[in-house]
């Protein structure tokens, strides 16, 4: 499906934010700002998956719909602990607390990206799945490198600072196949469209971050 090679091609793996990270070379404060942007995608995420499940016809497709939401806010298959708090927790652990992370100025591109993935969940369920599919289907891969990166370059370890990256290891794989599922059976002329949108528009949160947190002479290097 074109929709895979969309995705392939704007893989954040390859963003240099995060190659700097995978690196060890992203200043620690980096990485601790970049903790009050990313907040907004794991908050908004059940939001996004809402705005799909109130404008779904199809009953099937809205029990799939119900089950991620109560994985996302109610933590279910992970001990009961949502998703944010295991955001949160991550946050700490870097020495960031809850206030800052809740209470922090937002850069427009983040805001930009958050906006982006409301419309495009809004418009259909081909569409907000596409979306979705843009953004979930992306993060095991990454968990995993961002896992190793944080044991070698961060000296993280806790598993505070590291259950949120495990458990999506495996739930967003999951997630990740929901998404592909579900494009395939509501699938519509705009669903490739809205899946490169998501993508764009996540790249280019983390270009926000690099350019407002990294330092140019790092920026140059990479």
């Amino acid at each position: 499906m074109e929709i895979h090679s969309i995705v392939q091609e704007r893989s954040l793996l390859k963003h240099p934010f995060y190659r700097l990270w995978l690196q060890g070379k992203l200043p620690k404060e980096a990485l601790q700002r970049y903790t009050t942007q990313y907040f907004q995608l794991v908050a908004h995420l059940p939001r996004f998956i809402s705005a799909i499940h109130s404008d779904c016809a199809d009953e099937s497709t809205r029990k799939i719909l119900l089950q991620n939401l109560r994985e996302e806010e109610l933590g279910e298959g992970n001990g009961n602990v949502a998703h944010t708090r295991l955001w949160l927790d991550f946050a700490e652990e870097l020495g960031v607390s809850v206030e800052e992370v809740i209470n922090a100025k937002l850069l427009p591109e983040t805001k930009q990206a958050v906006e982006t993935m409301r419309r495009l969940c809004d418009s259909s369920t081909g569409e907000g799945a596409a979306a979705l599919y843009a953004y979930e289907s992306q993060v095991p891969q990454i968990a995993e490198e961002k896992i190793a990166g944080l044991k070698q370059h961060y000296a993280l370890d806790s598993e505070k600072a590291l259950r949120f990256f495990i458990v999506h290891q495996e739930a967003d794989k999951k997630h990740g196949a929901v998404w592909d599922a579900l494009i395939r059976k509501h699938h519509d002329e705009k669903c490739e469209q809205s899946a490169k949108e998501a993508a764009e528009a996540l790249w280019t949160m983390f270009d926000g971050m690099l350019e407002a947190y990294v330092p140019e002479e790092i920026r140059i290097a990479c």
